[in-house]
């Protein structure tokens, strides 16, 4: 807790920080919809956490696809010009940062259940 509480200490004092408020906002929100998300997975009890990915990129993957075609260039360029490594952090990203932390974090939270904070006197 120290350790975060520094961390945030050196945020606040740094100038250059402020730049990027839109930045932290944006994470900030996030981390909110997170613990939103967190409570209604805890309460939600009938469905597996792989048929929960997998219902999520069934609306994801069309959503996002779409998205790239129509925002970006140069997305097949970019596919025949990858390196190895490249594809090891897709692969990463999709199925160990994407499949297995979240369906960790699925189980964890509906079989934790998360205290309340204790109340302070003051």
């Amino acid at each position: 807790m120290l350790i975060a509480l520094l961390g945030v200490g050196v945020l606040v004092f740094e100038p250059s920080v402020w730049v990027q408020m839109p930045a932290f906002a944006l994470v900030g929100l996030a981390s909110i919809g997170y613990a939103a998300a967190s409570i209604v997975m805890r309460n939600y009890g009938g469905l597996d956490p792989i048929q929960a990915q997998a219902w999520l990129a069934i609306v994801t993957i069309p959503t996002l696809a779409f998205a790239s075609w129509t925002g970006e260039t140069g997305q097949i360029a970019s596919l025949l010009q990858a390196t190895p490594i490249i594809w090891i952090a897709i692969f990463f990203a999709a199925i160990i940062s994407g499949l297995v932390a979240n369906v960790g974090m699925w189980r964890m939270v509906q079989r934790y259940e998360v205290p309340a904070p204790p109340h302070s006197a003051c």
